[in-house]
């Protein structure tokens, strides 16, 4: 690391001194992490492990001795801890959800919004390139490896609680925003109604000077399609989605915006699927006969084609807690037939009481209950 000037060592190793003892040592709950470790971690090169610049350290620089490796083994950690936090933490996250937030955890937007918080953007040494969010998402991916390979040294191979912690402290100031990025991005919206990757494939392609990216359905996609209701129901080309830009990633995102619009003009959203979670709340109920009735109505629902269930919620979701209360809301059974809404059957559920305590979870099968109850009381007339 010659090119790296003594001034530019000494400002990445106040950095990453005050990245951990904000993020790690926490006063209340010292542990094992205590200042001299961090001044360990950071001021001391040990044997076998390199030194946190490395991690700062871009291609254009030096072609060996830069942070591609960190990146990739930081890339590892991030992946891992992001499964972890999302399954041991108490939230009102359903798990169906779980995929999508895990991948905008581990975006390159998300990691690049962290390196800037912390301050990483700052050091990134490089030979006069044009430095964006990819380098940014790299670097702190980077820094994320190497602390886990020097903590692994100074705590006696304690590197993954270091690591936890770190993020955990990190992430948990976020999480909300976390969540509503998940629910507003393409690509994972697609991989959850859709259920499986194993129903869409996606093709690449070099046009000139620009990239073409393409979202098919395949049969494995069809076959999902139509497991409420009938194929002629739900007819929809095999090609979903084409994207075309300079930019791979770009030209991906394009291509998914467009087959999100392909799935939802066919009745194909985020709720399609709730016939699903039907069969769960049947589960509750005690009277057989009843239980019947129930899946009648369930199968005659997916002879008539009905493409899915949907559940409008309130648009103010997070009101204010002296306002919880009675809320309505309003499922709707919708048919379509090549391409097209033919019929739509709408079903007020009427009222539930809420209160600032009820989960979302909880708030979605009380609603599914009331449902159930509508429909045998109109089935009974």
């Amino acid at each position: 690391m010659d090119k790296v000037s003594k001034k530019q060592i000494k400002g990445i190793h106040k950095t990453i001194e005050r990245i951990l003892t904000k993020y790690v040592m926490i006063e209340d709950d010292n542990d094992f992490i205590t200042s001299q470790v961090i001044d360990d971690i950071t001021n001391e090169r040990i044997e076998g492990v390199p030194d946190f610049t490395l991690g700062f350290i871009h291609s254009s620089v030096d072609l060996v001795e830069n942070y591609e490796k960190a990146e990739f083994l930081g890339d590892s950690v991030l992946a891992l801890f992001a499964a972890r936090y999302l399954v041991s933490m108490e939230n009102e996250v359903p798990f169906s959800y779980y995929t999508r937030i895990k991948s905008t955890m581990v975006s390159n937007m998300n990691n690049g919004v962290y390196a800037v918080k912390l301050g990483l953007d700052e050091h990134i040494i490089h030979d006069d390139i044009d430095i964006g969010n990819s380098i940014y998402s790299d670097v702190f991916e980077a820094f994320l490896g190497l602390l886990f390979l020097r903590s692994e040294r100074v705590t006696g191979g304690r590197s993954s609680i270091v690591c936890a912690r770190f993020l955990e402290n990190l992430v948990k100031e976020d999480f909300d925003a976390i969540v509503e990025a998940a629910e507003k991005d393409d690509v994972t919206f697609v991989d959850q109604v859709m259920r499986t990757t194993k129903a869409i494939k996606e093709i690449k392609t070099e046009e000139g000077n620009k990239t073409k990216y393409e979202v098919q359905l395949t049969s494995e996609g069809k076959k999902i399609l139509g497991k409420y209701g009938t194929q002629e129901s739900r007819t929809i080309d095999s090609s979903l989605g084409i994207g075309k830009d300079k930019s791979p990633d770009e030209a991906k995102k394009k291509a998914y915006k467009e087959t999100r619009k392909t799935l939802t003009s066919v009745g194909i959203d985020e709720n399609w699927s709730n016939i699903y979670a039907l069969k769960k709340i049947e589960a509750d109920l005690v009277d057989s006969s009843e239980s019947t009735k129930y899946k009648t109505i369930i199968r005659s629902l997916r002879n008539k084609g009905a493409s899915y269930i949907n559940i409008t919620f309130p648009s103010k979701w997070k009101a204010d807690t002296s306002k919880y209360g009675s809320t309505g809301y309003l499922i709707t059974s919708v048919v379509v037939k090549d391409g097209k809404i033919v019929s739509e059957n709408k079903l007020s559920v009427g009222k539930i009481k809420i209160t600032s305590e009820t989960t979302k979870k909880q708030r979605y099968e009380m609603v599914l209950k009331e449902y159930y109850k509508k429909l045998i009381a109109r089935m009974n007339k």
